[in-house]
């Protein structure tokens, strides 16, 4: 998780720069390299599949984040959770009957249902 906490700055500071055209400052990117350092340091043995999950979520946050700050300027952050929640639901639903997951259900215990 240290992953995370350590890339996802980076990664959201490039994305801004990238497609939101924020101005990067000397600090700023001292910063990220230094952030980049040090994540690459604490990291140690990388090529685990986990390892890069974890990177690829760092960068999945960081594009929702960038993607959201539009949003956020003319909706409150309750209604794009609430969106972005349903959105998230409405495709996993999809994979979950696509893949036929559904015909388990009746098979749920009563700790399954809690």
């Amino acid at each position: 998780m240290a992953w995370i906490v350590a890339t996802t700055p980076v990664f959201m500071a490039l994305l801004g720069w990238l497609i939101l055209k924020e101005k990067l400052s000397g600090i700023k990117i001292l910063g990220i390299g230094l952030a980049f350092i040090g994540a690459s340091i604490s990291i140690g043995k990388f090529g685990a599949p986990g390892d890069k999950l974890i990177l690829i979520s760092s960068l999945n946050w960081a594009v929702f984040s960038a993607l959201s700050r539009r949003g956020l300027k003319t909706y409150s952050a309750s209604l794009m959770i609430f969106y972005v929640m349903v959105f998230g639901w409405i495709f996993s639903s999809m994979l979950f009957v696509g893949g036929g997951n559904y015909v388990e259900i009746p098979a749920l215990s009563l700790n399954g249902w809690v």
